[in-house]
Order: structure tokens, then sequence, then C-alpha cells
């Protein structure tokens, strides 16, 4: 596979992925969404955590950097960061996910208060 990178924000980016791969991108859209589900879980007891206010907006912004990798490996990989009001990194965390093998794994990085 050629390992083609496709950004999706919304539906018309689904036009740029050739027709004959577009099959392959659908399968994995809803396992790349059951990944970042408990980001937004996450996402939510930091905010939570640092008495930050926080919007849907704020939470779906996660995953409006959805890009789809047209390698036919089955990754979902989602990356996070946790930003303060005044720009300061509050945490990192890295979602893996691989819905061919199964394989899980989960990475998360804070500052100490």
């Amino acid at each position: 596979m050629s390992g083609a990178k496709y950004p999706i924000a919304n539906l018309i980016d689904l036009l740029a992925i050739p027709e004959d791969r577009l099959k392959a991108c659908l399968e994995e859209l809803p396992h790349a969404l059951a990944a970042v589900r408990p980001v937004i879980e996450l996402t939510k007891a930091m905010y939570d955590a640092a008495e930050l206010p926080y919007t849907d907006a704020d939470l779906l912004a996660i995953i409006a950097k959805f890009e789809w990798v047209d390698d036919d490996k089955g990754n979902v990989d989602t990356n996070v960061k946790f930003v303060a009001e005044g720009g300061d990194t509050l945490g990192t965390a890295h979602v893996h996910f691989n819905h061919k093998t199964g394989a899980r794994s989960f990475k998360a990085e804070g500052k100490s208060a």
C-alpha cells in the first residue's frame, strides 16, 4: 500500500480518497471514533482536574485533525495535547489501537502541580 495520508475534517474531504480505497477508509472510521472516545473522556477529566472551563467544541476539536493513512495496517493513533488558557501545556496523551490485531497502548504524561 502507498501509505498516502488523507486529512478528514468533514464529509467533503472523503472525495479526495481514490474511489477504489474509500471502502477501506470507511471500514477503519468506526475504529478511529471508538479509539477517540476515551481520549475525549480523559480530556474532560484533565479540564475538570485543572478547574478549567471547556465547551463541546473544545472536546470535538480533538477529532478535527483525523487523518486516514492508506496502508492496510489497521492502526488508529490519537495524540492529544492538554493546554491551559494561558497556553501552558498541562499534559499529553497518545492512544494506539490496531483493529486488525487488537493491540492497544496508552501513554500519558502530565505536568505535576
